[in-house]
């Protein structure tokens, strides 16, 4: 295999069809100044046939893929040796690149096959809801999840979409703040996003007329949406308001978009350690857990 560096631009129109969202050369041009150089890699048979690719960014002394998204995964063409393919591919990128490699694969419901053999992995616990399962909802919740959403359902919460922006990230952001965890995206970063290459669905859920919760959902891949950022208010805490608005937003996609057979919910650890808290509310309101890799390739 022979790689080469091409422009993100021609890294579209050499791959039509990418894993996710945040694998094409628009979403990575979006967040280039994030990085302090991006590489889109091709590797080429013999005849110069593109096999597969991916686009990384150096950040801190170490080339990542993703280097500003929750994962990436690399863009393989069909009908060819892919476990061959990849290990050719991913034992010269370290070398390409002139460093440490940094990859973070999706869990294995996006479909993206699965990441390089023999290389050092940390493995994060990934959650996510099989919508499937919302047909017959309760019966997939722990018994302190059925408990909050039967107490949460006593409430007046009123759930909407809503295409004010600025509404569902200020909730998101007082979250935030009232848990002392940082705010990846500015707001003026999210309207970018979702005004370019990605689409997105915004939700906000309101306690006597208060806006109590919100949650922003990325259409990571065909099928699945993922979830952002989501969120409650210590105002809605008592009332269970983050159960609520998670039966909400997986009631909304049942009914208005049958064709989202996933919502990814994401990790709850980080370096491997689990945030059992974390894991345990999530599992309450029905979803599985899946591992999602964390690659280096600083061993060829």
């Amino acid at each position: 295999m022979e790689i080469k560096e091409i422009s993100p631009e021609d890294f579209d129109r050499v791959f039509p069809r990418r894993p996710t969202v945040y694998d094409s050369g628009a979403f990575n041009m979006l967040n280039a100044t994030k990085a302090e150089k991006i590489a889109a890699l091709v590797g080429f048979d013999e005849g110069g046939k593109p096999l597969m690719g991916q686009i990384f960014g150096l950040r801190e002394g170490l080339w990542r893929a993703p280097f500003s998204a929750p994962f990436s995964a690399a863009s393989v063409m069909d009908n060819i040796d892919r476990d061959k393919a990849v290990a050719d591919f991913y034992a010269s990128v370290p070398a390409i690149l002139g460093g440490c490699v940094r990859l973070v694969w999706p869990s294995a419901f996006y479909g993206a096959g699965t990441p390089p053999e023999g290389v050092d992995v940390v493995e994060e616990a990934n959650f996510h809801y099989d919508m499937s399962r919302f047909a017959d909802f309760e019966s997939y919740l722990s018994r302190s999840g059925r408990y909050n959403h039967h107490r949460a359902k006593k409430h007046s919460f009123d759930f909407f979409k809503t295409d004010d922006i600025g509404r569902a990230y200020a909730v998101i952001e007082a979250n935030r703040r009232a848990m002392g965890y940082p705010l990846a995206m500015t707001l003026e970063q999210v309207i970018a996003t979702v005004s370019g290459p990605v689409r997105a669905d915004f939700f906000v859920m309101t306690l006597d007329g208060m806006d109590v919760a919100a949650a922003m959902l990325y259409e990571a891949a065909a099928g699945v949406m993922q979830v952002i950022y989501w969120g409650d208010l210590p105002e809605g805490r008592p009332a269970r308001a983050m159960n609520h608005l998670a039966w909400r937003v997986f009631g909304w996609y049942a009914e208005n978009r049958p064709d989202i057979r996933i919502v990814d919910i994401g990790p709850a650890s980080t370096d491997g350690i689990r945030n059992e808290g974390l894991c345990q509310f999530k599992l309450s309101v029905g979803c599985t857990e899946t591992p999602r890799p964390t690659i280096f390739l600083n061993n060829y």
